[in-house]
């Protein structure tokens, strides 16, 4: 069933993609105007973030967290992405909407 999900998933993926977006879909590589040095940049900060926020939020010597850390890991890693996504592809179909 997993197997026949991701087919799926990926045939709907596919149709609802616009034809001139279908070559780099699913790639890493910087949008317009980014740099190999400035995409790195910005994936180290993102990563630093993240990280940061794993190790804070699973720290057994602190007693001042009284939330979730899987949300609060979740939710790290929605802003880093929504933030590195609107900097390193502004020209990306998603934002075309």
């Amino acid at each position: 069933m997993q197997v026949a999900g991701a087919l799926l998933g990926a045939a709907i993926l596919k149709a609802v993609t616009p034809e001139r977006y279908e070559k780099t879909l699913g790639t890493t590589s910087p949008g317009d105007g980014i740099t190999a040095g400035q995409g790195f940049g910005i994936e180290l900060m993102i990563t630093f973030v993240f990280v940061f926020a794993i190790l804070s939020s699973v720290d057994s010597r602190r007693s001042d967290i009284g939330g979730s850390v899987p949300l609060t890991i979740g939710l790290v890693i929605a802003m880093c992405h929504l933030w590195a996504v609107s900097i390193m592809s502004s020209n990306s179909f998603l934002f075309q909407f």
